[in-house]
């Protein structure tokens, strides 16, 4: 009768043979390289007189298994850390993108109200004699102008800046250690 038959008509059979050597073994899984991992029974010792050498290689794996974690939880920090940086440095660009938009339209107005004014003083010495659409188009320029004038008040243009936060202080978007650098990438990142 062979095995495969005896499996299937006694439960008592089992897949795997146990011999009972006596032997005690104690070994560490996925710790430290290098160091100790298994203590056992040999002919000259006994895993009891090794109880001193064992505690100092548990000791020894607590402190590598501790000194990883603490290393994965600064370069943690540091990612982190740098990322905020980044993230930062992103929005001071996007910040001096609108000061320069709000700088030019600054510009622009006040170039299209000297323009104006120069229309304006031109237009009026023909008033008396112009027609009266051109008496409506230079009250239509003379209304422009007062518009324009009222966006470059010293009040607006202060009310302006703080309500899109272009120069705030203190400043929040300020890094203290500069801009961050730029990363670098090998090829296959």
């Amino acid at each position: 009768m062979s095995i495969s038959n005896c499996r299937a008509w006694t439960p008592q059979c089992s897949e795997h043979d146990y011999i009972y050597s006596g032997k005690l073994t104690l070994e560490i899984h996925n710790w430290a390289d290098g160091a100790r991992k298994r203590w056992g029974d040999g002919k000259h010792q006994t895993l009891e007189s090794m109880l001193e050498a064992m505690a100092d290689g548990f000791l020894f794996h607590l402190a590598h298994k501790k000194a990883r974690r603490e290393e994965e939880e600064e370069r943690a920090r540091q990612r982190r850390h740098m990322a905020h940086r980044r993230a930062l440095h992103q929005k001071r660009q996007e910040r001096e993108t609108r000061r320069v938009s709000f700088l030019r339209q600054l510009a622009d107005y006040q170039r299209e109200a000297a323009d104006l004014r120069a229309t304006i003083a031109c237009a009026s010495e023909l008033l008396p004699q112009a027609s009266p659409e051109y008496g409506r188009m230079i009250a239509w320029a003379e209304q422009r102008l007062a518009d324009l004038e009222a966006q470059n008040q010293l009040e607006v243009l202060t009310s302006n800046l703080r309500g899109q936060g272009l120069f705030p202080e203190p400043d929040d978007l300020h890094d203290p250690e500069g801009d961050p650098p730029t990363p670098k990438y090998t090829w296959g990142d």
